[in-house]
Parts: C-alpha cells; structure tokens; sequence
C-alpha cells in the first residue's frame, strides 16, 4: 500500500500516449494504403488497357488476314472459272490413243495473277494444261493427294487442299481445285491453281511483326495452311486436338486468351472464319509481350512506393520512438519528482529557496507538512521563518546568511526549532549561494532536514558504547580466566619439579631443575602471550600472520597438554599429509585452538580402555589448512546444541568458553570452525586456517 502512488502516477500518461500512437499509425496506415491502392488500380488500368489494345491490334491483324485470304482465293475462284470456260468448256474433248502431250496455258489473266501455276486436268488425271512451261510433257496426276481429294467430292465448289509437295516443281504447294461439269452433267475435268503457303503470309507488307507475333490459317479438319511467328513461316501441322480448334468450334469469331499448341506460347488470339470456305484465320500476339512495359512500369511503380512505405514507417517509427521517449522523460520527471516527495517525507527532509532581495522563503510541501504549515501556505518571509527559532537559533541563522554572502560557498548549520503545536525539532540546514551574472549571491537554495530521531540516536549510542567496553571488559576477564588455567598449571607442575630436583643437591638434578625453570619461564611466556593476543582481538585489533610450521605446532601443544596433567602422550597421534606442512597466521592463538579442541578430547576419553585422540591436517584446498581433532569418546548426543556460543558448556563444571573463544580466533583468522560428526563411538571438530599468504585472510592481510 506504501507504493500505490507509483502506479497511479502512471496510469494518468498512459491514455495520451496511445491516443498519439493511434494517430500516428492510423495516419500512416491511411496514407500507405491510399498509396498502394493508387499502385494497384494504375497498374490494373494499364494492364487492362494494354490487353485491350492487345485484343484489338490482334482482331485488326486478323480482319486484315481474313479479307486477304479472302481476296486471295476469290481470285483464285475466278481463275479456275475462265481456264474452265477456256480450255475444257469451249474446247471440244481431244481424243488419242496416244500419250497427251499439254497446252501451254498463255492467258493475260494468268499470267498477271500472283499465283503459281495453273493447271488443267482430265477426268482420269492426265494433264491437259498448264501454265508452267516445265510441265509440258505428258503427264498423269491420279495419284496426287489433291486429285484424289477432289475426285472424291462431288461438288464443284473450290477446294483448298492442305499444303502438298509437288515432285515435278519441287515446292509445297496449297491445291485450289474446282470440278468442271458438262451440260449433261459429266465431268469434263479439273482446273487447279497452287498456291505456294508463303504468299498467303505476306499480307503484312512493312507493318511491325514481333518475333513473338503469330498469325495462321487453318482448316477445320485442323490442318494449318500456313503458320508465321515473327518471320518463321511453316505449314502442314495438325491442331485438330488444340485449344484454337475448340476456341474456333465454339464461336467462329472471337478472341482469347492461351497457349499456342505448337509453342505454347500465351498470347491473345483473335480468330475469324471466311464466308464460304473451311477456313477461318487466327492472329496472335504474346502475352508477356504485351505486359512486359506494364510489369517494368508497376516495377517502378511498386518500388517508388516501397520506398514511401519505408521512408513512412521510418518516420513514423521516429515520431513514435520520440512520442515514446517524450512520454517515459515526463514519465520519468514525475516519478523522480513523486519520489523525491516520498523521500523527503521518509528523510524528514525539505527543500526551500530564499530570495534575499526580497527576503521571500519558498517552501516544499514536506517542509511545510514539517512546520506544521499548511502546503498553500509555502511562500513566507524570513522574519516569519525566525519565529519558529529561539535567540540562538536566530543567531545561527543569521551567522550562516552572513557568511553565504560573503564567501559565496555551501554553509551548514544546526538549530533547534519550536512549533505552533509546542513541539521542538531539531534541524540541519544546508545552503547554497546562486550567484548572477555579476557574481553577486542574490539566492539561497538548501535543505532543511528533522534530525531530532539522529540526535537520540547519537544519545543512546554513548549509553552503548559504554556498555560496551564494560562488556569487552568482562569478556577480556572471563576468557583470562578460562585460558590462562592451562599455562599456569604447566609453569607451577614445572616449578614444583624443579623445587624438588634442586632439594637433591646433585648435578644432574640440578641440570633437570633447570629444565623444569626454562619449560615454566615458557609458560610463563605463553601466558603472557595470551593475554596479548586476548586484549587484541577485544580491541579488533589485527596482528601480522607468520608462516608457522604445523608439525612443531602439534608437538609444541602435546608437550603443554602432558605438562599440564591434561592427558598421556600415548594417546595422542596425529597425521600430517606432505602438502600441507605449514599454515599462515598466528602461532599462539592456532596453539590455543588445538589446546581447547586436544585437551576437550583428552576429557572425553578419559573413562576409555583405550583411550585416542587423533589429529588429521590435510590440503583442503589451494587457499587452507583444515584440521580435524576426533577422538573415540562417548560424543555429545543431546549436549551439542549451539555448541560453540559462549557459556554453553557440555561439562558440568565448564565455564562454556573454551570453543566460543577457538570460534572467535579461527574466524579472526578467515576460516570457519564446525562440528563434523558425534555420537557414541566419538567426536570431530574440524577447522581451517589460511594455507599462505595472500589468500584472503584477515592476517595475510594485516601482514
């Protein structure tokens, strides 16, 4: 609930903020689609356009071709009409036995045709006439598709037979062929012209041919007469299964669109049947052509305004990124200034400005709420601002405007400040001097924070540091009491026994005597020694490690643990691995550490049969030493519980110091102590210490 504000100082920004996305993209939006909308139906328009010019061009082309053709064998129709009335009606039959040798055929009107031969035939196919002067010999074309063909029809309509190859010319030739009747209704002959399939193609003369440009006529039996694509011309193909043939079945004059079904080609076809022949004529034109220019200009078109839509997005991407950024920096100034606000009120602080021209105070809402003023109530005058202060705050004040002024850097202060309500506030105030142009402080801008919670707490501070140091002081005399026992039995054992060395006045006793003196001066030293390092570490002061050799360390302590009665030698074995030979840190205080975890394990298995305590060191890692203490007593089942806080003892006469104070020293020096394993078959105690300097540990550190 403390936080609710941030939410609703949020929600408010977001409403005009999607209104402005809304815009922007609709407007974008709008503007792109109206554009592509545009390209498309220009694009569409012009396709449209350029196959509608594409269905005309090829229905002009093919109206052209159909009244060529027509023309053509008109012509040819009234050729085969006079060489009729010539040379079979007008002339009586010629009757030989032998073979008959042709007419050369010399009329003006075939000779000014523009077709390639004509020719005269008899009932049974000999050749009667003819305008080709190669041909005049004797001659039987019975067996020529052509007369075959006619012979077999009995009309005497002109013929148009399919392109047929002519062995005595040696050309293609299409046969144009009419049966002659006499008046008793006997066939008298046959009058053919032959046209060669080329010239019906030529009709185009200089206008534009594509190469992609077709035009053809065809049959309906389905056979072409002639087919030219651009200025291929050929003949001869059968379409009888083709699109065109259906297209021609299902309105003898129309257009449309498909495959040519010799290339398959897409082209617009138009297509026209001739009045009065089984022919109709087609005329294409290609597809891809035709829509190449209106693809290459919607290409253009297209990527002009691909290039809009990007520059549009990008803008509009910008104007939203900047909308955005608007928006989280209005966002972002009100949440700084709410919590600014928050925070004043949580800090007891305010803020305030003072014109000193004018001696005008503008107050923040909190330093209003602080003074008990109302937040309407923010602007007052600085002779109203010292009625909240008593003489000395006054004075305070008025010391720190004086020196604002004339130093022109930051003051601060301290006073006591009395409120409408009866209550005093204890505040600090900071100010700092705005300067003009001209170097004059014409404004003071600072911070007026309650303090009043500070001040007691620097009050009830005192109090506790006092009852500190009579804490440390206690502490420092509960763990000499408790240390010191070890060492001071040992030097008074050592006296003892020179004491009754030197009673018997001999030299080797007085040579033992004086070892006895030098291991209670040793004692003596190490107690002296504790005592050092104990004020220490209660005054959390670090002392220089050295690099200590563990296996005199071990040796050392089972010689103070014997010394003191404490336990036999015998029961002590220890193993030390070769790569951890040596530690970093304290020697004295690691000394106590295995003294209080040797001489507890001692303790445990003393009511033993056989009675072991052994001591593990080994690598734990690159960085410590761990030492594991374990010995084959009755555990502590039930009694290890916080086992290592002060005067938590597990023996009926223990003070409860012992592991406290080996906690302390191995923490003091970086590493960690931790029971490993109890129960009834025994207990470890393990601990680490730093391998060597530089690892991290307080000592190293010191060192």
């Amino acid at each position: 609930m403390r936080w609710r504000w941030v939410d609703d100082l949020r929600k408010p920004s977001l409403a005009p903020q999607w209104v402005a996305y809304a815009l922007v993209l609709a407007s974008t939006a709008l503007l792109l689609t109206a554009g592509w909308v545009a390209v498309i139906e220009q694009s569409r328009r012009e396709r449209s356009l350029a196959v509608d010019a594409a269905l005309r061009q090829t229905q002009n082309r093919a109206i052209a071709l159909e009244q060529y053709v027509a023309r053509t064998f008109e012509g040819a129709d009234l050729v085969t009409r006079h060489i009729a009335q010539s040379y079979l009606l007008s002339r009586p039959a010629r009757r030989t036995r032998g073979p008959i040798v042709p007419f050369l055929i010399r009329d003006p009107i075939v000779s000014g045709s523009t077709y390639g031969v004509v020719t005269v035939v008899g009932p049974d196919g000999d050749l009667l006439a003819t305008s080709e002067q190669r041909a005049i010999h004797p001659s039987n074309v019975s067996r020529n598709p052509a007369f075959i063909r006619q012979s077999a029809h009995p009309g005497t309509e002109l013929l148009i037979s399919p392109p047929i190859e002519s062995r005595v010319l040696g050309d293609t030739f299409l046969y144009l062929t009419r049966r002659v009747l006499g008046e008793d209704g006997a066939t008298l002959g046959f009058v053919g012209v032959q046209i060669r399939p080329r010239d019906l193609s030529n009709f185009v003369g200089a206008a534009r041919f594509e190469p992609t440009d077709l035009i053809s006529v065809i049959g309906l039996d389905g056979i072409t007469r002639v087919r030219r694509e651009g200025n291929r011309v050929s003949f001869g193909e059968d379409l009888s299964d083709g699109l065109v043939m259906r297209m021609q079945q299902r309105n003898p004059n129309g257009t449309y669109v498909g495959p040519s079904s010799i290339d398959g080609h897409v082209r617009y076809f138009a297509h026209r049947r001739i009045a009065g022949y089984p022919i109709f004529v087609t005329a294409g034109t290609s597809e891809a052509a035709t829509l190449e220019p209106v693809l290459r200009r919607s290409r253009v078109y297209r990527t002009i305004m691909g290039l809009v839509t990007l520059v549009s997005l990008l803008l509009a991407a910008f104007i939203l990124i900047g909308i955005r950024r608007r928006n989280a920096h209005s966002r972002a100034l009100t949440l700084a200034n709410a919590r600014l606000r928050e925070a004043q009120r949580i800090a007891r602080i305010g803020d305030w400005e003072c014109d000193l021209q004018t001696g005008e105070i503008l107050w923040s809402d909190e330093l209003c709420a602080m003074y008990e003023r109302d937040s309407g109530s923010d602007r007052l005058q600085l002779h109203e601002f010292f009625r909240y202060l008593d003489e000395d705050g006054r004075a305070t004040m008025a010391k720190l405007i004086a020196s604002a002024l004339s130093t022109g850097e930051p003051q601060t202060c301290e006073f006591r400040a009395y409120l409408p309500s009866g209550a005093t506030s204890d505040r600090y105030i900071t100010a700092i001097p705005v300067k003009s142009e001209a170097g004059v402080v014409t404004s003071l801008l600072g911070t007026d924070q309650d303090v009043t919670a500070d001040k007691l707490v620097e009050s009830l501070q005192e109090q506790i540091n006092h009852l500190s140091r009579v804490d440390a002081m206690n502490t420092m005399a509960a763990t000499l009491a408790h240390e010191l026992s070890q060492p001071l039995t040992a030097a008074s054992n050592y006296l003892a026994g020179g004491e009754k060395l030197l009673a018997r006045n001999d030299e080797s006793a007085r040579t033992m005597a004086a070892q006895a003196l030098d291991g209670a001066k040793r004692q003596v030293q190490t107690a002296g020694s504790i005592i050092r390092r104990v004020q220490d570490m209660i005054l959390s002061e670090r002392r220089g490690g050295e690099s200590v050799e563990i296996r005199r360390l071990l040796r050392d302590t089972v010689d103070s643990l014997v010394s003191a009665e404490a336990c036999s030698e015998e029961w002590i074995k220890y193993e030390i691995d070769e790569d951890a030979q040596s530690l970093w840190g304290d020697r004295v205080q690691i000394q106590q550490v295995l003294m209080n975890l040797m001489r507890n394990a001692c303790e445990a298995v003393a009511n033993r049969d056989e009675p072991s305590v052994h001591v593990r060191v080994r690598r734990r890692d690159e960085q410590c030493v761990e030492f594991t203490v374990t010995d084959n007593g009755y555990g502590l089942a039930g009694r290890a519980t916080d086992l290592f806080s002060p005067f938590n003892s597990t023996k009926e006469k223990g003070l409860g110091l012992g592991l406290s104070i080996s906690r302390t020293i191995v923490e003091y020096h970086g590493g960690r102590i931790w029971l490993d394993s109890t129960g009834s078959s025994g207990t470890a105690i393990s601990f680490t210490v730093a391998a060597r300097a530089g690892n991290g540990m307080p000592l190293a550190e010191a060192s």
